[in-house]
């Protein structure tokens, strides 16, 4: 077994969430959302790694069918974090005005929540057209979603995580 995959994994839950409890992060629900996810996939690998240390076994299959849409909502969920981020950023520096209104900040969270989470779901939902089963067990990793090898499958699994990652560096750079 590789004890320290379990290790490493479930020590950054511990450090991401006490960063979570840090007062000025409170106020950007982008940072908060990337933090939750981080500490959430950190979670499911941390466990992964216990339950399947040096076996593929089936131990418990709703947790298989559970982790496994999570991990795929994450693919996404994380770089939207990031594009989340990106555009906060981008609007600090630059020298236009911004109104602060509520409807504004009403508008940000939507936007937010739509990049942090409702993509994701969507996402997900994209996953059983190319789904080939359940999922797969990597010994010492734990489940893996199970992606039918094809090129719609590589499209449609790959290509909406790399565009949010475009749009991410285009207000980054």
């Amino acid at each position: 077994m590789h004890a320290e995959l379990a290790v490493f994994s479930l020590l950054y839950v511990l450090i991401i969430s006490l960063i979570l409890f840090y007062r000025p992060f409170w106020s950007n629900s982008t940072v908060i959302a990337l933090a939750l996810w981080l500490v959430v996939c950190n979670a499911v690998y941390g466990v992964d790694a216990i339950l399947w240390a040096d076996n593929t076994n089936v131990h418990i299959p709703g947790w298989c069918d559970i982790v496994t849409r999570i991990l795929l909502a994450a693919n996404v969920a994380l770089p939207g974090a990031c594009l989340g981020i990106s555009v906060d950023l981008e609007r600090i520096a630059s020298t236009r005005s911004m109104p602060d209104d509520n409807y504004t900040k009403k508008m940000r969270l939507i936007y937010d929540i739509t990049l942090c989470f409702l993509i994701p779901v969507f996402y997900v939902s994209l996953h059983f057209i190319v789904q080939e089963h359940r999922f797969d067990i990597v010994k010492d990793f734990g489940c893996v979603a199970s992606i039918y090898p094809s090129t719609l499958s590589a499209v449609m699994m790959t290509l909406p995580a790399v565009i949010i990652c475009m749009v991410a560096l285009s207000f980054s750079g």
